[in-house]
């Protein structure tokens, strides 16, 4: 019953990276302007797999998701900018 808006919410999680807030505020938005795109223009039966098809993609492409904010690898859980 709760597994389409769980996958939703960890969809824009990913999307928007693990460690960022507003990245993942950006990613959960996202999902939601694709998952009305894909049920306006290609199908509603269609939803869940363009958003996790463009998830997948996103991650393959750049694994840390669209965050703006990167980790630093010398750094103890320094972010920057």
């Amino acid at each position: 019953m709760l597994s389409a808006p769980l996958f939703r919410a960890f969809a824009g999680i990913f999307l928007g990276g693990l460690t960022s807030m507003y990245g993942a505020v950006i990613g959960g938005l996202t999902v939601g302007v694709l998952d009305n795109l894909a049920a306006v223009y290609v199908s509603a039966g269609y939803r869940d797999t363009f958003v996790f098809s463009f998830t997948i993609l996103v991650l393959l492409i750049r694994l840390r998701g669209c965050s703006v904010y990167a980790r630093s690898s010398g750094s103890e859980g320094a972010v920057h900018v």
